[in-house]
């Protein structure tokens, strides 16, 4: 009976069912089939089938060892055990399978001894045996499981000897390490990419030939720099590090610093800048390495390589060694991998259709689809922007050095063209920012906005007298408001509120810049129409610049360039920490509130009931006074 016949008893025997998606917690046909799931995910990395039998073996063993049987029964010889689990244990204990665990020891400890090069690290044939290899054999199938799979390069297969051995190669960046890989003899590598700090990983690297492809735990990025980012812990923004595969928390390699919420170090300082053995970790770190490297070397070495390409642009490359960088120079003319990167992997972006966000959708499969909602900000800043910032691919093409950000852009096809947009219109945000700066300085600054905004408004007031005693700007009514206990008419931009109600929070009013109506030294106001004290106050709350064009009683076309494109409220777009969002919808107008250089455009009319019930008679062509201040309930 061969592996495939045994694993589909198996399957039988421990009631296999896939994709099942409910269990009863605690049972143990809900450990079986936990464990059957780690079983189905070694046979994509196992075509001969063999060390999924062996695995499930071991789980075959578990499962029974929890058996109990008193002394009174074996005297008896009364197991109650069943036909089934007696064929399970005679299939897993033939010949054949215990010929295969002989090998798989055999395979493993033979690693290990090519790698250390039979240096003294103990016994190691005596101290390990096959329950150690299986004990963590799924774990370590589940860790690269859920590692990135990238591909740099495809080709040949390599003819000559692979070599794997003991040592950590510590890089700068990833485009480093492959360019190493590359000019290396084919082999297995495990490289930590140290280009910052805390934004740190580890990956094994495989050179084959032509073929260099690697499995890693960077944590994937939306776009670049997101690690630098800080957000409030508890929501998921990505998996963590694997640290039951890779040594992170050993302190010869690291000087630990803790792990923030998304799996990023604190704080991870190579102790030894060399290269360093993994044999002098210890045995619980290096046995899950050797594991590994044997398991992708029988599943993906000498075998056609799938998957599409991984491309690597270094933005801010650092060198680890100086001999490396001079060689880097050399080896970048040469280099397969940074070579096979063509024009077409980026998008040519038309300077008007990308100023009118018509490649917004290029976003929606790695974040958020661009909906141009600041268009008139570009209309208006963009006038002088170089289209060389739009299109600077031939610069990423030649593997030039492109200082728009730290970091490395790593990642498919569709992602660079992602990233490339976005990089773009960060650009373009950041020259509207700029130009809206100058524009507001040429003003005065918002001293210069607030004298021309009260002489517009003092220009147009009986308009505005007119437009109270209309109603012209009130919508819906409310009588009285819950929480303040004051009697009041709610509108889209005007707000008539009686100042005699038994409790008003005027703080909104202590800082308005345009006021009309004199005060005294108590603060009291006073109606500009008759001098009386004022017991009303008209608040008039523009949304957008279109209704500060309404209140100074122009087109909004004849509004200043300052002006245009303000709102009080930013539409929401999604959140740029955890999503890539086109930067050009994340700005901010410059007098929006919040921001340095906010403008408040409200504005407030202190009137008295007699004055205001003049000028409802004045503008109001029936005469009548809304007498809103008197409570109808």
């Amino acid at each position: 009976m061969n592996t495939i016949d045994i694993l589909n008893k198996w399957a039988k025997f421990s009631k296999y069912e896939p994709n099942k998606n409910t269990w009863k917690a605690g049972s143990k046909q809900y450990e079986l089939d936990k464990d059957n799931e780690v079983i189905a995910t070694i046979m994509k990395y196992d075509s001969s089938s063999v060390s999924t039998c062996l695995y499930a073996k071991h789980i075959f063993k578990k499962h029974v060892s929890d058996k109990k049987f008193s002394i009174l029964d074996i005297l008896n010889n009364n197991y109650n055990i069943s036909e089934n689990v007696k064929e399970m244990w005679e299939l897993f204990n033939s010949i054949e399978i215990i010929d295969f665990e002989k090998n798989l020891l055999e395979d493993i400890n033979t690693n290990i001894d090519n790698i250390s090069k039979n240096r003294e690290i103990g016994d190691i044939k005596s101290e390990i045996d096959i329950e150690d290899i299986m004990d963590i054999y799924g774990t370590v199938i589940e860790d690269i499981d859920s590692c990135n799979y990238e591909v740099y390069n495809k080709g040949k297969n390599g003819e000559g000897n692979f070599v794997t051995n003991d040592l950590i190669y510590i890089f700068n960046s990833l485009k480093e390490c492959i360019l190493t890989i590359e000019n290396s003899k084919d082999g297995i590598y495990l490289c930590f990419i140290n280009n910052h700090e805390t934004f740190n990983y580890f990956a094994l690297v495989v050179k084959d030939g032509e073929n260099i492809y690697s499995f890693n735990d960077r944590l994937d990025e939306k776009y670049p720099n997101q690690y630098m980012k800080k957000r409030l812990p508890g929501r998921d923004a990505s998996r963590g590090k694997i640290f039951s595969l890779f040594p992170y928390d050993n302190e010869e390699l690291f000087e630990l610093g803790g792990v923030d919420y998304k799996g990023y170090s604190t704080n991870y300082k190579i102790n030894n800048k060399n290269t360093m053995s993994i044999f002098q970790l210890g045995r619980n770190y290096y046995l899950p390495i050797v594991i590994s490297m044997s398991i992708i070397k029988n599943a993906f070495v000498g075998k056609e390589i799938e998957g599409n390409i991984t491309y690597l642009f270094n933005l801010a490359i650092k060198s680890s060694n100086n001999m490396l960088m001079e060689a880097t120079k050399n080896q970048m003319a040469k280099s397969s991998v940074l070579n096979n990167y063509k024009d077409e992997i980026f998008e040519d972006f038309n300077t008007k259709g990308f100023l009118k966000g018509n490649y917004g959708y290029i976003l929606k499969d790695y974040g958020r689809e661009s909906q141009n909602t600041n268009q008139i900000l570009i209309d208006l800043y963009s006038g002088n922007y170089q289209e060389d910032k739009i299109n600077f691919h031939n610069k990423l093409s030649k593997n030039e050095i492109l200082k728009v950000t730290e970091g490395e852009l790593v990642g498919d096809q569709g992602k660079i063209k992602s990233i490339q947009y976005w990089l773009a219109r960060r650009n373009l945000a950041e020259h509207i920012e700029k130009e809206m700066e100058n524009e507001l300085k040429k003003f005065g600054g918002t001293e210069g906005l607030n004298r021309w905004y009260r002489k517009k408004i003092k220009d147009n007031i009986d308009n505005l007298y007119k437009a109270i005693a209309e109603g012209k700007w009130i919508g819906e009514v409310s009588k009285m408001h819950d929480i303040w206990d004051m009697k009041w008419e709610k509108s889209n931009i005007m707000q008539l509120i009686d100042l005699s109600a038994d409790s008003i929070d005027l703080h909104e009013m202590w800082h308005l810049r345009t006021v009309i109506g004199d005060s005294d030294e108590r603060n009291n106001r006073y109606c500009p129409i008759t001098g009386s004290k004022a017991s009303i106050v008209a608040i008039l709350r523009p949304q957008t610049w279109e209704d500060v064009a309404k209140l100074i009683g122009v087109d909004k076309d004849e509004l200043p360039k300052l002006v245009k494109g303000w709102k009080y409220h930013q539409e929401y777009i999604g959140n740029s920490i955890l999503d890539m969002i086109d930067p050009v919808e994340e700005i901010k107008h410059i007098l929006m509130p919040r921001c340095e250089n906010s403008f408040s455009f409200k504005i407030a009319i202190y009137l008295s009931k007699r004055g205001y019930a003049q000028i409802c008679k004045k503008y109001n062509e029936d005469g009548n006074v809304n007498k809103f201040w008197i409570n109808e309930n």
